[in-house]
């Protein structure tokens, strides 16, 4: 989170959520901080949500059109 702090600083940090269960809100989150795994269990929730960008570390775990986790992107 220190990074984006450092980088965004016109995003205040109460509009920085992370995201460890699904049950976290994060409705009014402006940069959301969450797992694969999460992801994909959510998705129906994060779909809702209309986010501007999305920044995905680690994207070797999207490789394939098959698993759950692409499908959740």
């Amino acid at each position: 989170m220190d990074s984006i702090l450092t980088w965004l600083p016109s995003v205040p940090y109460h509009e920085i959520k992370v995201m460890t269960s699904g049950k976290d809100y994060v409705g009014d989150a402006h940069i959301l901080i969450t797992s694969y795994d999460l992801m994909s269990r959510c998705r129906s929730e994060l779909q809702k949500i209309n986010f501007g960008v999305c920044i995905m570390d680690e994207s070797h775990f999207l490789k394939s059109f098959e698993l759950g986790t692409f499908r959740s992107c």
